[in-house]
């Protein structure tokens, strides 16, 4: 999951892995696979920086013994 702030100002938690597409009209716009978007305070690049890093935390099994991350 992935912590992003929607326009509103609340926080947010995404599912990395049900993200479709992120648009810049001129606020972002993250698309999910399952209709669903979230028009979010956050740059396209901090996004894709947040999914890269949860994806390699995804992936490292070191993360197991500390699951407990905030990206």
């Amino acid at each position: 999951m992935i912590k992003c702030t929607d326009i509103g100002g609340s926080i947010i938690y995404l599912n990395q892995n049900l993200i479709e597409r992120i648009e810049i009209c001129p606020d972002t716009i993250i698309y999910m696979n399952n209709s669903n978007n979230y028009m979010v305070r956050d740059s396209v690049e901090d996004v894709v920086e947040k999914m890269l890093v949860a994806k390699r935390l995804e992936l490292d099994p070191r993360n197991l013994l500390n699951p407990k991350q905030d990206y």
